[in-house]
């Protein structure tokens, strides 16, 4: 009898757990964000006009809303933070962002996950912030409305943020065009849907618009000739016509490239690479990518996907590979690499300040690598190390003037590029070491952006 009866207090709860499940999952099911494929935002109330032969200036920014530090990042980005300290860290930041958006006096402004009304940014408008400070009309379009987002611990709580052009001409029309959804249900009920916001500027006396061409960066294998996205590892496409799509809405020029193979485009026009013919790109973070410049022109190889560096093998030390492989550069000498080595140490009995830390990442590394510690020293030493040896790889294969690195360990100090110019003048012949120099990239997080622009230009 006694069992029975805790069989039956068993049985009331787990019902009652469905229940609130099951309610819980109709509430967001119902309350989903469900924007139309098309939709056409306000245009505002620009006046300026363009003719033909004016110059402008465009300035893009993801303002990771206004909430976090350049030292910190959100939990999905790999970082631990979703919520700023205090509401004044957020009112700091926006007026650190509106005085950079105003130095730079542009005429259009393309800004990126501005909040309306969230929990992380304070119930901050930041919208009509950017309109007041910058005293500019705003044209938005929402990706991201949620009433309450469950997740991580803390929650984020409500979210309502979107995409803002700012601009004072006269704005012909403006749609919010819906992309795929990265997530399924019940995932996608609380979170981001993407989209682009479409804004056309007319140009006095023609039929022209301020669009000449379109160029695309995106990740995973691509079929260039078809323009097709094959697969990629964060984004939902497979076997998706992108070019043909695009081009079709817009009907014009659209073009397609690897990411890296943009972001090298970018600093070969307008970074560390300007006025060379033959340069190496290669940016070292989570993963290892890169691009070459060979005669003043994108090298893609057969199948549009050469200068996979981080999947060269380097070393025979069986460390797996992300891609099934081991000995790759990626796995042995990126952000990840560093990272994993330190958690390693961590749990190990080895006497080290990185204990010190409840998550440690490589830049816990490079900070107590500076204070001293000894582990940490050897944990770099290792890894740069191994991207010296990758570095010098590659300009013994090509012979280029200039390689440039971007990505987020380059930021670690000089212990970078010093510890890779060691490696490379040790391991390559004079001729190359007297001919190359070896440069930390400058166009940071706006690569990619500036090398799509390029790579519209240029093909």
């Amino acid at each position: 009898m006694k069992g029975k009866k805790i069989l039956k207090r068993v049985g009331v709860v787990i019902l009652c757990i469905v229940l609130v499940v099951a309610a819980v999952l109709i509430f967001y099911t119902v309350r989903e964000y469900r924007p139309k494929s098309i939709e056409f935002p306000e245009t505002g109330t620009g006046t300026k006009t363009l003719s033909e032969g004016d110059s402008f200036s465009v300035l893009t920014y993801n303002t990771g809303y206004a909430a976090l530090s350049k030292d910190e990042d959100f939990f999905m980005d790999g970082g631990s933070k979703v919520q700023p300290d205090s509401k004044d860290v957020v009112e700091t930041n926006l007026a650190g962002i509106s005085d950079i958006l105003k130095s730079q006096n542009a005429d259009f402004y393309f800004l990126q996950e501005v909040d309306i009304d969230a929990k992380r940014s304070f119930h901050i408008n930041e919208r009509e912030y950017y309109e007041n400070a910058l005293d500019m009309n705003s044209i938005y379009a929402c990706n991201f409305k949620c009433d309450f987002v469950p997740y991580p611990i803390p929650p984020i709580g409500k979210v309502e943020a979107g995409l803002l052009t700012m601009t004072d001409y006269q704005v012909e029309s403006a749609k919010r065009i819906k992309l795929a959804e990265s997530f399924s249900w019940p995932i996608k009920t609380c979170n981001l849907k993407r989209c682009m916001l479409e804004t056309r500027i007319p140009i006095e006396g023609t039929d022209k618009e301020l669009i000449k061409a379109i160029g695309i960066g995106a990740p995973g294998a691509l079929d260039l000739k078809e323009g097709i996205v094959i697969e990629s590892p964060n984004l939902p496409f497979e076997n998706f016509e992108l070019v043909g799509k695009i081009r079709a809405r817009y009907d014009l020029p659209t073009y397609l490239d690897n990411d890296a193979n943009v972001a090298t485009l970018g600093e070969y026009k307008f970074g560390a690479g300007k006025g060379t013919e033959n340069m190496i790109y290669m940016t070292v973070s989570t993963g290892i990518g890169g691009g070459a410049i060979l005669n003043g022109k994108i090298f893609r190889g057969s199948t549009g996907n050469a200068l996979e560096i981080g999947h060269t093998t380097i070393s025979q030390e069986r460390t797996r590979c992300g891609c099934g492989n081991i000995g790759c550069a990626e796995s042995l000498a990126s952000g990840t690499a560093i990272g994993k080595r330190a958690k390693e140490a961590v749990n190990s009995n080895a006497e080290t300040s990185l204990k010190n830390y409840d998550d440690v990442t490589s830049k816990e590394v490079f900070i107590e690598a500076a204070n001293g510690d000894r582990v940490a020293k050897e944990i770099l030493n290792t890894s740069l190390t191994y991207l010296g040896i990758t570095v010098a790889n590659i300009i013994t294969t090509f012979d280029p003037e200039k390689v440039v690195i971007g990505g987020g360990v380059i930021n670690g100090g000089d212990i970078v590029l010093e510890t890779i110019k060691e490696e490379v003048a040790k391991r390559c012949m004079k001729v190359f070491v007297d001919s190359c120099s070896i440069e930390k990239a400058k166009l940071g997080g706006q690569a990619g952006v500036l090398g799509a622009a390029a790579l519209a230009i240029m093909e």
